[in-house]
């Protein structure tokens, strides 16, 4: 029976390598071994090192060679963790299938996140012999996914408690989210205007100005701006000042992103005022024209500006 060695991940027969080819394929592996930030373990089928490459060693704070005979016991881990490996350990080597697991491992430095595959080497006739361990540090990626996370959780916070409406919509004009504040500023249900037609809640007489805006974030993207009025669930309308950006190729978005901002009694206090503006000037108007009309007459004062005959 030809004698085996492991290269890569393949058992090789020696004698179908020469020396030189034997040689090169062993210093290329050794070359992927050190270079990896991930640790690799051979284990006999009683879980004793066979080999530790570079960073499974520096993570161990141990000799690569120091490790050599040694059993998980020897590292630097929690008993709990210890148990978990070496029960997967045995499940390998009685099936012959690979085996994943976790580990969290405190550190001064903070706790650190792992994960593993003991895959199995069997022999000729089938039965595992070894098991290559895989390690693989997945400390930044939580902390990179937790912060995301986090970034998600504030801005999702902020939007819905924001003062004024916030839709997506999709490419047909249909609402995919409303945040909560729809009720504030329309009366509808929390959850009412999905899958519905934003366009359906326009005036008649505003849907032309809002539908050219929406082709215009469509065929080109950027950001508009618009007033409409928006029907509020008691029938009445609401005039708003809106804002709309195309964020459709943005995966978390996915749609045209719209800020409503009511400003109704904005509105009514500025056709008031300009009303009373109108109102004075006619009212002086008709003043100075009953003074020229009637120069004979007294007049009086009244308010300030004006006179009433006396």
């Amino acid at each position: 029976m030809e004698e085996a060695v492991i290269v890569g991940a393949v058992r090789t027969p020696v004698g179908r390598l020469n020396q030189a080819e034997l040689s090169q394929q062993t210093r290329l592996l050794e070359t992927v071994m050190a270079a990896t930030p991930d640790q690799f373990f051979m284990l006999d089928r009683r879980g004793r090192c066979m080999y530790a490459n570079p960073a499974a060693a520096r993570a161990a704070a141990m000799d690569p060679r120091a490790m050599l005979g040694q059993t998980v016991n020897a590292l630097p881990l929690p008993q709990g963790v210890k148990k978990d490996f070496q029960r997967r350990l045995k499940r390998v080597v009685a099936s012959g299938e690979r085996a994943e697991g976790k580990a969290s491992v405190p550190t001064a430095g903070g706790e650190r996140y792992y994960e593993y595959i003991i895959s199995p080497l069997a022999s000729p006739k089938g039965a595992v012999e070894s098991v290559v361990v895989t390690v693989r540090n997945l400390t930044r990626l939580k902390q990179q996914a937790e912060a995301v996370q986090a970034n998600e959780a504030r801005f999702r916070a902020l939007v819905e408690n924001a003062s004024d409406l916030i839709v997506i919509v999709d490419q047909a004009g249909k609402v995919t989210y409303q945040n909560p504040t729809v009720g504030q500023v329309l009366g509808y249900a929390q959850g009412e205007l999905l899958g519905r037609s934003l366009f359906a809640y326009v005036h008649a007489d505003d849907l032309s100005t809002v539908s050219q805006a929406f082709a215009t974030l469509l065929e080109s993207g950027g950001r508009v701006a618009i007033d409409c009025r928006v029907r509020h669930v008691d029938g009445s309308w609401r005039w708003m000042e809106a804002f709309g950006t195309n964020l459709i190729d943005n995966p978390s978005v996915g749609g045209i992103f719209g800020i409503l901002k009511d400003v109704t009694v904005q509105r009514e206090v500025l056709e008031q005022s300009q009303m009373l503006a109108q109102t004075g000037g006619a009212r002086t108007h008709c003043a100075r024209s009953a003074r020229r009309d009637h120069p004979d007459v007294v007049w009086l004062a009244s308010e300030p500006g004006q006179q009433t005959p006396g």
